[in-house]
This record gives C-alpha cells, sequence and structure tokens, in this order.
C-alpha cells in the first residue's frame, strides 16, 4: 500500500495566519481497483467572513456520529452572527462500530466522573 502527502499551505496577504491543507492518497497495489481516501486538515486558520476576522479554537465533537473526532470551527454560537466555517482535523472512524463504541465508552465515563448525563465539550 502506498501513501502519498501533498500539503498546500497559503499565506494570506492581509493576515498573519496560513491555512494549510494535507491531502493524504492511499492507493492499494494488490488489486485492480484503487482504494483512494482524501483528508482535509485546517490547521493554524482563521476563517475570513467575521469581523473581525476571529482565531478558530480546536474542539472535539461528542456525537454519535463523529465521536472524539477533533475539528475546527467558528468560535461564535450565536446563529445569526455564525459564518459557518469548520472543517475536522483527522479522519473518520472506518465504521459504525467503533463509533458507538467510542461514543458509549465516553458517556459511561461522564457518568462515573459526573454521576450525571450531560454533554462534555472538549477543546485542545
Amino acid at each position: 500500500m502506498q501513501t502519498q502527502d501533498i500539503s498546500i499551505c497559503r499565506r494570506w496577504k492581509t493576515q498573519p495566519v496560513s491555512i494549510c491543507l494535507t491531502r493524504q492518497t492511499q492507493a492499494s497495489s494488490s488489486n485492480s481497483r484503487s482504494n483512494r481516501r482524501d483528508i482535509y486538515f485546517y490547521n493554524n486558520a482563521t476563517h475570513y467572513d467575521c469581523h473581525p476576522p476571529l482565531r478558530v479554537h480546536g474542539q472535539i465533537a461528542w456525537t454519535p456520529i463523529n465521536p472524539g473526532r477533533r475539528f475546527k470551527a467558528c468560535p461564535i454560537y450565536d446563529m445569526d452572527q455564525k459564518c459557518g466555517f469548520y472543517g475536522f482535523t483527522d479522519i473518520e472512524l472506518p465504521s459504525d462500530c467503533y463509533k458507538d463504541l467510542l461514543y458509549n465508552i465516553h458517556e459511561k465515563q461522564v457518568i462515573k466522573e459526573n454521576g450525571k448525563d450531560f454533554k462534555f465539550e472538549g477543546s485542545w
């Protein structure tokens, strides 16, 4: 299996922050069909639709669909003012079985630590 990393970095002339996209392509040479996966990472990103531009912070999703998946998103939570920028910084779990397992482990840990069920929003 071959893995190829292609990095594209752009520095905005008006902003001191760069947006870096990394594309990872995996191809299997053992069969005729190629197994290809594109992964995009948003590193040190600032979203420019907000005025003034705000720094994007890393967060961790603890939803059943994306448990433990890291992402960067607009820090404004008000839906009327939010620009809608977000991007995942790691790959999606390969199957629903892994998603369910990780989500259930997290929920049990939260209940154990706090004695009740509540939504945890982590940041990194």
